[in-house]
């Protein structure tokens, strides 16, 4: 039996697929970010942001990320490598301390950056600035004190990311947030497996009947 239809349903579904993705690069463009449009995965910057908030992201430049600053030299690529500390009060961070001199922690921008090792964006708050040769590097933490008691980059704690974020790997600053509607989006990516599976499934069913 012929599935009648098919080839133009197919033909609509790659047609919405050219122009949402075409759509997503010119609003890239017009924001300095290749990721203009990011949706919280995770609790870790409530009470601020929550699961499913979908992020709108501009591009920004160093300058526009005003936090404490430090100066080391190298080229380090950890905050151990950097010569910085990290001061606790229990497992909460309460700030840091190079070469001697104690760092209050304090609340700095929101930014999103590219965490290498797992592949996703994290949106969380830049803490500290570190100038190194000519590079400019974060330290990074999410608001949430229950799951982010301290730095992405405290691994004494459990570091979601050992190392400092470059610049480069920083995607912009969120400057608006549509509540939830990213739901979607993650309830579909947990069931994506099945539902291809089901669809496997019926298109086999569908040919041989």
């Amino acid at each position: 039996m012929k599935l009648k239809g098919w080839p133009k349903t197919l033909g609509d579904i790659i047609f919405g697929v050219l122009v949402a993705l075409l759509l997503y690069a010119l609003l890239g463009l017009a924001l300095h970010t290749p990721r203009p449009i990011v949706v919280v995965a995770s609790s870790s910057m409530e009470p601020l942001l929550h699961p499913g908030d979908v992020v709108l992201v501009r591009g920004v430049g160093e300058k526009e990320i005003n936090v404490p600053t430090v100066y080391v030299e190298g080229v380090p690529r950890t905050p151990q490598e950097a010569g910085i500390e990290f001061v606790r009060k229990g497992v909460r961070l309460v700030g840091f301390r190079v070469e001697g001199n104690f760092i209050p922690l304090q609340r700095g921008p929101v930014i999103v950056y590219f965490n290498r090792l797992k592949g996703m964006d994290i949106i969380h708050r830049a803490v500290l600035k570190i100038k190194s040769g000519g590079r400019t590097l974060y330290i990074t933490k999410g608001d949430n004190p229950s799951t982010n008691p301290s730095a992405d980059q405290d691994c004494y704690v459990g570091c979601i990311y050992p190392y400092l974020v470059p610049q480069e790997d920083v995607l912009g600053v969120p400057f608006f947030v549509i509540p939830r509607i990213g739901l979607i989006k993650l309830w579909f990516l947990q069931l994506l497996p099945l539902a291809l599976a089901a669809f496997v499934v019926y298109v086999i069913v569908r040919a041989r009947s």
